[in-house]
């Protein structure tokens, strides 16, 4: 059997090890409810801008020569999971509207990327390209353009695109469209 004295100065010690697992528990949270509180004001007056200016730039961005309106622009706000810290708080805003717009998919994706790029809009590289949808970034602007349906064998031929205009306080678009795989 241990000495007392052993025995004393194991207990001292799972105390002290409690103690600086508490302290750090409740250091991460002291600093948890500081980072809230610093960049809870900065979403919130993004978010309230983004909403002034999403439908003028959603205008700006337009539509293709003839396309029309399949269903009007919705609005939404968008809140980060229920296990994020930000849980129940607007992070985002999106607009999204379906139009029918004369032609096929790919002519309607070359007219946005003509019509976006020259205004400064990005292409998002997705590192798994899509068939399906073509998007454009701008600071924390994402565009979607969605291929929704296909009328090609239609007399006029046409299409249906799905657009999605979204900001985002937490984008990082410009990083997060980096490769980083390597190219051979």
């Amino acid at each position: 059997m241990g000495s007392p004295q052993k025995k004393s100065r194991t207990k001292l010690s799972s105390w002290v090890f409690a103690g600086l697992i508490g302290l750090l528990v409740c250091g991460a949270f002291f600093l948890q409810s500081r980072y809230i509180k610093h960049h809870l004001p900065l979403i919130r007056s993004g978010l309230a801008a983004a909403e002034r200016e999403g439908p003028d730039l959603l205008k700006k961005v337009g539509v293709p020569p003839g396309a029309t309106v399949f269903s009007p622009v919705t609005m939404k706000r968008t809140e980060e999971d229920s296990e994020s810290m930000w849980a129940g708080e607007p992070t985002g805003v999106s607009w999204t509207a379906f139009w029918d717009a004369p032609g096929n998919h790919a002519a309607v994706d070359a007219w946005y990327a003509d019509h976006l790029l020259t205004d400064g809009w990005k292409v998002f590289q997705d590192p798994v390209p899509s068939t399906v949808q073509i998007q454009f970034w701008k600071d924390k602007w994402l565009l979607t353009i969605g291929h929704a349906a296909s009328f090609e064998k239609e007399h006029p031929p046409h299409v249906r695109i799905r657009m999605e205009l979204e900001w985002g306080y937490f984008h990082k678009l410009d990083i997060a469209n980096r490769s980083w795989l390597p190219s051979f």
